[in-house]
């Protein structure tokens, strides 16, 4: 599984976000994308991570400076479907937590080799579910409210995924990324469920990030307007499985905004509906029955 991460601006913290945290062998996996006007300072930053840990730096990849982060993760997309059959997009900001035990829902930071078993299990998970498009690692916020027990029990179907996700290749293929921007993982996962697969998100794990908007990625061009903008599309696109609400952060560049609620659930249980449908009538014969 490849680790793909896209970046904008923030070559000064890049060392400490996932990249601190990846062992080595999936840092050997690890391609890191910004816009090509700010390759060297990247290159630098990189070579510093790899001189002071002694590990690899990830591959550098650059892309046209004018692409937003659709664009961007469409060609990260192709780029994986001649590397490997699976990748898990990385947020540049996030950290990852791990439950301190099965019976306890508090989170600890893991260790190195812990993080190299939480993305060999998802793996593992995504390539051998067959109904399965594509899964995420959950959320810090909330993540106690699913209880208890091990990696095996704390799992949830067709939800809400962000910051940490992996796909089937050949399946995010089959997503547009370019439809609305900022949230447009919300809208390829929403293809996905709406065209009869399924995703799951790990709650034995999970991850966070320093704050919303932080200067830096999305934060160079994602204003308020822009954002409800691309929230308003996002509703129109996937009518009647999201509704507009206002939210309030205490921190961050957008802490008030115009945000989505989504039916996940229903929106993956009509998906599911559509596919057995199209299944019936693939299989029934030319002259019926």
């Amino acid at each position: 599984m490849l680790i793909l991460i896209p970046s904008r601006s923030r070559h000064d913290r890049i060392a400490r976000g996932p990249l601190r945290q990846l062992p080595a062998p999936w840092l050997g996996k690890t391609v890191v994308a910004c816009p090509e006007p700010q390759r060297d300072r990247y290159r630098r930053a990189l070579d510093a991570f790899e001189e002071l840990t002694l590990r690899p730096a990830p591959v550098l990849v650059t892309v046209p400076d004018e692409w937003r982060i659709g664009r961007k993760r469409r060609w990260l997309g192709e780029y994986a479907r001649d590397v490997d059959e699976c990748f898990m997009f990385l947020d540049d900001d996030v950290g990852f937590l791990v439950r301190k035990a099965e019976d306890n829902w508090q989170l600890r930071e893991p260790t190195v080799a812990e993080v190299g078993i939480m993305l060999s299990y998802a793996e593992m998970k995504l390539m051998t579910d067959d109904a399965l498009s594509h899964l995420g690692i959950s959320a810090r916020e909330g993540n106690n409210r699913i209880g208890v027990g091990d990696a095996d029990a704390l799992q949830d179907r067709n939800t809400r995924l962000m910051r940490a996700v992996a796909w089937k290749t050949a399946r995010y293929l089959e997503t547009d990324p370019t439809r609305v921007e900022g949230i447009e993982d919300f809208d390829c996962s929403l293809q996905s469920l709406r065209a009869g697969y399924e995703n799951v998100c790990l709650y034995y794990w999970a991850q966070g990030q320093r704050e919303t908007n932080e200067s830096g990625g999305c934060a160079d061009w994602r204003t308020a307007e822009v954002h409800a903008a691309n929230v308003r599309k996002l509703a129109e696109l996937h009518a009647p499985f999201v509704r507009i609400r206002e939210k309030k952060n205490k921190t961050g560049g957008l802490a008030e905004r115009l945000e989505s609620t989504i039916y996940w659930k229903k929106a993956a249980a009509d998906g599911a509906k559509k596919m057995n449908n199209l299944q019936n009538v693939q299989n029934t014969p030319a002259g019926g029955w």
